[in-house]
């Protein structure tokens, strides 16, 4: 009889936790690098995910495919977009050309508000009203008036024409084919754990949906309730202006409605007058309570809860590392890992 030959082990399965953590690294350092061109995308696909509902629509009712649904929804939503701009958007930047002409009587009569009528004194040098006024106004001056400052204004309007234009573009194609955007991403993803990655998806679509649907319409709750507010209660100049800014602060947590009470308590305090005061007290505590624990809940739900701390902290990572996109992009993703993590836990 032959001698047996003696078993051999398979070679073991090579590690590959390093190449995973150094593409993860490099993905991130990517995003850094970019994080400024990554703002058109966040718009776009946050955009998308609010139509998304109507393109699922349009596709059962018309019986139709998905291309041909998403296109009509496009471009019944630009159509909206240029009635709302032609509507609102033109009174809005009257407001702002009339609160730039008006800068700096507006700036004086703060500042004579809070400072003593002696003034003040800094470094044993005596500061009224008037001075200040005139020290500033002579420095906004100074710095737009520089050549190096107005190429970077220049510079930055052509950036935000390119970026508005870019922003078009990815919403149309993130509509007509966000589906197959979807599906293609599994690709990314070994085979063995595609079925977990859809069983993740398919759990963090609907609360992601709610949640940037519901803070578009807590926008523009915002935006209605302040322009009624601010022009028929407190009857302060250019209402729509803060109305809208109130709005769009809407939709940075915690951080958004602060700035947004700071400016039109600023514009109210222009009126010296405690009666006003407290009338802008109990508008602000309205709007609050009827945003924070009425309107919120209802339209976010209790499955996109995070701590306070947990949002700021998102917050601040987010901004500081991804500008502008990243504020935007704080809870959503805070929220995702949320809900990746208990699905992960519950799967084990």
């Amino acid at each position: 009889m032959g001698r047996t030959a003696p078993a051999i082990d398979p070679p073991p399965a090579p590690d590959r936790s390093g190449t995973k953590i150094a593409a993860l690294i490099g993905g991130l350092v990517a995003l850094y690098l970019l994080r400024y061109a990554l703002l058109p995308f966040v718009v776009a696909a946050a955009a998308a995910y609010i139509v998304n509902p109507l393109v699922v629509a349009a596709e059962r009712c018309l019986r139709t495919s998905r291309p041909i649904a998403g296109a009509a929804v496009f471009v019944a939503a630009v159509a909206m977009c240029v009635v709302v701009a032609l509507w609102v958007g033109l009174p809005v930047w009257r407001d702002v050309r009339d609160i730039v002409l008006s800068l700096p009587e507006s700036l004086h009569r703060t500042l004579a508000q809070l400072l003593p009528d002696r003034g003040v004194q800094v470094f044993g040098q005596s500061f009224d009203a008037d001075r200040l006024t005139a020290a500033i106004l002579e420095d906004l001056r100074s710095f737009f008036g520089a050549p190096r400052h107005a190429l970077t204004l220049a510079v930055a309007g052509l950036a935000a024409v390119m970026g508005a234009t870019l922003t078009l573009v990815l919403f149309f194609y993130f509509v007509v084919a966000g589906d197959r955007l979807v599906y293609g991403s599994a690709r990314l993803v070994p085979a063995g754990r595609r079925a977990r990655y859809f069983e993740i998806l398919r759990r963090i679509d609907p609360v992601l949906g709610r949640y940037v649907r519901g803070v578009a319409a807590i926008a523009a709750y915002a935006i209605v309730a302040s322009a009624l507010g601010l022009t028929f209660l407190l009857r302060i100049p250019h209402p729509l202006f803060f109305a809208v800014a109130s709005g769009l602060l809407e939709l940075l947590p915690i951080v958004g409605p602060i700035v947004a009470a700071l400016m039109v308590g600023a514009a109210v305090a222009q009126q010296a007058s405690l009666w006003l005061m407290g009338t802008f007290v109990v508008y602000l505590t309205a709007l609050r309570l009827s945003i924070d624990q009425l309107i919120g809940p209802l339209l976010l739900g209790r499955a996109t809860a995070l701590h306070p701390t947990v949002v700021i902290f998102a917050l601040l990572a987010g901004g500081s590392i991804f500008g502008p996109a990243g504020l935007l992009l704080a809870v959503p993703v805070a929220v995702t890992v949320k809900i990746a993590l208990a699905a992960a836990e519950a799967a084990d």
